[in-house]
């Protein structure tokens, strides 16, 4: 188990991300959003209609932005079991795709069958897999399920720069626990 949700969350909310106030960005399907959070999902969460001044009133240093994010992407993708890195990959393919498009990249590049929920059969998977070889092949996957959306030729080049962004941090991540790991034999 690994506590990396502070990692992805800070990530997920960088202004070249999702970090920005509300905004109702044209020709994307979520609509209205603040800090990477739709109507949709606010209400979810808040279980009543949310509303504009709801959305409006999320800021970075909001309980509820970083409950959303907590409930609704990253526990739905099982961040915790995933290994450092792919956790961070998955959770914010998540946020871009949703929880399920998200488990169904996870499980076609570890070859598990694809029935979009994240269970103990695609963690086996994950766990036979070598870690910064997933973390290249998700990449790859993301950036060909990206690719083929309706709006990939509008927003494409931003996913691609997120994609790319995110398996950077993933293997400085990786490469982190590694010598963590190490260090800790040595000793």
């Amino acid at each position: 188990m690994n506590q990396n949700f502070s990692v992805f969350l800070a990530n997920v909310l960088a202004p070249s991300n999702d970090g920005q106030s509300l905004h109702d960005t044209v020709g994307d399907p979520g609509g209205a959003t603040a800090y990477g959070v739709t109507l949709g999902a606010l209400s979810d969460y808040l279980k009543r209609p949310a509303t504009i001044s709801d959305l409006a009133a999320l800021n970075p240093d909001n309980a509820i932005l970083s409950a959303v994010y907590k409930l609704d992407f990253w526990d739905a993708v099982h961040g915790d079991a995933l290994p450092t890195g792919v956790d961070l990959m998955v959770a914010d393919l998540a946020v871009v795709d949703g929880p399920v498009a998200s488990a169904r990249v996870l499980q076609r590049t570890v070859g598990a069958t694809e029935d979009g929920q994240i269970g103990p059969a695609t963690l086996a998977a994950v766990a036979a897999m070598d870690v910064m070889r997933l973390i290249a092949r998700l990449a790859v996957a993301q950036g060909l399920y990206d690719g083929g959306l309706h709006d990939a030729p509008e927003f494409g080049k931003g996913w691609s720069r997120r994609i790319a962004d995110n398996a950077y941090m993933a293997v400085q991540g990786q490469m982190a626990e590694i010598a963590t790991a190490k260090q800790g034999a040595s000793t």
